[in-house]
């Protein structure tokens, strides 16, 4: 699974989304927009998830694509 574009474009603008990223992952905010960036695995863990989705109100299936399917598409 990987984490969508619109969902770390998202992510990315909504300072509370970024603030509570930061508390789940322990690291700072240039730290979580470098991982939205280059799409951190670590960011498609359940409790990243849930908080994207919370903040963003994006659904799951906006949030995370397969990498199959886009490996594939390639």
């Amino acid at each position: 699974m990987q984490i969508t574009d619109r969902a770390t474009e998202a992510a990315k603008v909504n300072i509370d989304c970024v603030a509570h990223l930061m508390m789940l992952f322990k690291r700072g905010q240039w730290t979580i927009n470098k991982m939205l960036d280059s799409k951190d695995l670590l960011l498609t863990t359940p409790a990243a998830v849930k908080i994207i989705a919370t903040h963003t109100g994006l659904p799951e299936s906006d949030i995370l694509e397969d990498s199959a399917v886009l490996a594939e598409a390639s």
